[in-house]
This record gives structure tokens, C-alpha cells and sequence, in this order.
């Protein structure tokens, strides 16, 4: 366990000051209240020490609990093993999510491959909307392979003229890495030499 702090150690000794300054100010009759400690002085006190205790060791928290104060119940352990198993739950359903877009990647059909080669190779500037273009873009900006450019929409794409595909979208980093690879195989290299040959 490391030690406590320089500012920690001054926050506790300011809260402790503080804290005994009010309980004599409050016995000593400078604060009027039948110069009795009351439940509320008695609360400063409880609460002033836990202030110490967590500033001197943060630790003392992990070990507490179960906290019963004035018929409120504090059960401290159950509070974090709710929160660890809710990121548990979470990390899971990440998974699941990671694995159907894995498995939606391998299911890319050969137009959708056209568009993230054409945006690696940037020839993008021949484009007409016909047939299931802004199906198969929407397909790939789902499986977050391409998004959208600033201000752009898959709806916005004009109906009737050519345009440049790389002013509405843009590959992702995802899109980016699952593209090199798809490049770098040989069947494609293949397919590509003979294309360009």
C-alpha cells in the first residue's frame, strides 16, 4: 500500500482542524445550541473521520462493507459486485457485437468489395447511383467499414448524375485494415494483374 500523499495528508489535517475548531467553537458556547454534542455534531465527527480515513488510506473503503448509520444501511460490497458483473455483461454483449460484424465482413458480397477497393485505390470519381448502391453502402457503413463524410447522407447521392463516391463516404480504420488484407491476397493480386494487363 503506498503511503498517503503531501495533499492528502494536508486535506486530512484541514478537515480535522475544522472539525475540532467546530466541536469547540459548539461545546465552548461560541455556537449556541445548550452547549450539548448533538446527533449533528456527532455526524460532523463521524463524517470528518471518514473524510480522514479515505484521504489517509484510500484502501480502508475497498475492505468496508457493510455501513449502518442512523437505520441507513449501506452494504458496499454488493454496490461493486453489481457494478463488476454489469461491465462483465457488458464486455460479453461487446463480444457478441465484435463477432456478428466479423462474421457480416465475411459475407461481403463482390459490389460491396468494389466500393472499399475503388475508395482504397480512390477511384471513386465515376459513380451512379443504380441498382443496390446505397443498399450495399449502408450494408458497409453498419458493418463500420466505411461512414459517412461531414454533412453527407446515403439518401443524398444524386439520383441521375455521376458523381465521386469518396465525397459522401469514406473508409474507416476498420475498413482501411479489412481492405490491405482482402488486397494482399493472392487470388485477388491475381484477379487485379489480369484486370490492369
Amino acid at each position: 500500500m503506498t503511503p498517503p500523499s503531501r495533499r492528502q495528508k494536508a486535506f486530512a489535517a484541514a478537515v480535522a482542524v475544522a472539525t475540532i475548531s467546530y466541536l469547540l467553537l459548539a461545546i465552548g458556547g461560541v455556537i449556541k445550541h445548550d452547549n450539548r454534542l448533538t446527533a449533528a455534531e456527532f455526524g460532523v465527527v463521524v463524517v470528518a473521520a471518514l473524510a480522514i480515513g479515505a484521504a489517509l488510506r484510500p484502501a480502508f473503503f475497498d475492505r468496508l462493507q457493510k455501513f449502518d448509520f442512523g437505520g441507513i444501511k449501506f452494504e458496499l460490497g454488493e454496490v461493486k459486485k453489481s457494478q463488476i458483473e454489469v461491465q462483465k455483461h457488458q464486455q460479453e454483449q461487446q463480444a457478441i457485437l465484435d463477432d456478428v460484424r466479423l462474421a457480416l465482413r465475411l459475407l461481403i458480397g463482390k459490389n460491396e468489395q468494389d466500393h472499399l477497393m475503388n475508395l482504397f485505390k480512390r477511384e471513386t470519381n465515376t459513380y451512379r447511383v443504380k441498382g443496390a448502391l446505397r443498399d450495399e453502402i449502408r450494408r458497409l457503413r453498419a458493418m463500420r467499414l466505411v461512414k459517412m463524410s461531414d454533412g453527407k447522407a446515403v439518401g443524398g447521392m444524386p439520383g441521375n448524375a455521376i458523381f465521386d463516391l469518396a465525397d459522401y463516404v469514406e473508409l474507416t480504420e476498420d475498413g482501411l485494415k479489412f481492405i490491405t488484407h482482402f488486397a494482399n491476397q493472392p487470388d485477388f493480386q491475381a484477379k487485379d494483374a489480369s484486370a490492369t494487363g
